[in-house]
Order: structure tokens, then C-alpha cells, then sequence
């Protein structure tokens, strides 16, 4: 198992070597779940969602107020599996369920929430504390639960637990979402090695 952010680097190294491979994906399959979505994108956020959807992977980076999360729940409609959106503050948290249920029309006790107080998976949509997923027993339980992750901020993701937890869940499709990519000591290629480039 690599990081996802890796393959491209040794794919573009066995081919510059001529070397035969084969690459091979293991995500669970889910049923197609179409989100009621109510979002309506300006053409900015429409040309960056487009690109990063056609990418399947990887770090948007956009300023404040450019309406990032608007984006990542577009990006979760367009997939139509079930999600996970990681924060790493109780007041994001309840940004992405407030969001959610305007935009997505899933009443809030239908929407899984993961943190301290509730530790309950979603059938469509789980927001959850990434603090909390990281103190999980057993997260194995988790890996194949989601079929797109949304990790929001995350230039955090270079902590040690934010690591731990990203590595061991098997999502088709992993999303950062930040205004701040750039990390002291470069750690931001930490970022891209565990969401993708």
C-alpha cells in the first residue's frame, strides 16, 4: 500500500525506466446515492470544482470567503457515494452539518456526526472531529465506509494523528480544502503525499 500522492511519482519513474507494471485500485463499491443538491456555483467555483473533480484527488486552494465548502459539497454530489468531511474544530463541524442540511436537504439527525459527545456514521453523510477518529480503537472499521473524503484545512494534515487517520481510510476520492497550503520546514508535501496531487 502506498500513499496515494506517491503513485504518480513511481508511475512516472517506471515508465522514464521503461519497467512494465500494473496498478491496481481496491475501494469499496457503493450504490449510487443521488444528493438532492440545491448548490448553484458562480463560474470561478464552477472552473475549479470541474478541475478538481476530473482530477479525483487532490488540494483546492482558495482564499477566505471563496466559498470552499460550497465547493467540497458540490464535489460530494457529483460523486454520489457516501462522504466523510474531517475537521479539526467543533465550530467547522457544525458549519459542514448546517451547510449540509440547507444545501443537501438531509435533516440534521439523519446526518453522521463523529466527535465526542455522538459517534454516529451517516447513510449518505458524515462530518466528523478528526481528534476523535484518531482516539477510535479501531479504525479498520471505518476503511471502507466512504467512497469520498473531504478533509477541510488540510494544512493540518502534516500532525501526526491527522497522518494516522487519513492513511487508514479507503476512499475512492480524498479532497483537501485550504486557504493556506504552504507549511514551515515544506511540510506541505506531506499534504499532497496523503490527499494526492
Amino acid at each position: 500500500l502506498l500513499p496515494r500522492g506517491f503513485l504518480k511519482q513511481l508511475t512516472d519513474f517506471l515508465d522514464k525506466e521503461h519497467a512494465t507494471y500494473s496498478v491496481t485500485h481496491r475501494h469499496p463499491q457503493f450504490d449510487p446515492y443521488i444528493y438532492d443538491s440545491s448548490v448553484k456555483l458562480r463560474r470561478e467555483q464552477k472552473q475549479v470544482t470541474d478541475q478538481t473533480f476530473d482530477a479525483g484527488q487532490g488540494v483546492m486552494v482558495a482564499p477566505p470567503g471563496s466559498g470552499k465548502t460550497i465547493m467540497g459539497l458540490e464535489l460530494i454530489a457529483r460523486h454520489q457515494k457516501p462522504a466523510l468531511v474531517l475537521t479539526h474544530r467543533k465550530e467547522l463541524l457544525n458549519q459542514w452539518v448546517k451547510h449540509s442540511e440547507k444545501h443537501f436537504g438531509i435533516p440534521k439527525k439523519q446526518i453522521g456526526t463523529y466527535c465526542a459527545e455522538r459517534k454516529k456514521i451517516g447513510a449518505q453523510l458524515t462530518v466528523g472531529l478528526l481528534q476523535s477518529f484518531a482516539r477510535a480503537k479501531d479504525l479498520s472499521a471505518f476503511a471502507d465506509k466512504f467512497g469520498v473524503i473531504v478533509v477541510d484545512e488540510c494544512h493540518h494534515i502534516p500532525a501526526k494523528t491527522f497522518r494516522a487517520v487519513i492513511s487508514q481510510l479507503n476512499a475512492t476520492h480524498v479532497y483537501g480544502l485550504t486557504a493556506t497550503p504552504k507549511r514551515k520546514h515544506n511540510d506541505q508535501q506531506l499534504i499532497y503525499l496523503y490527499i494526492g496531487d
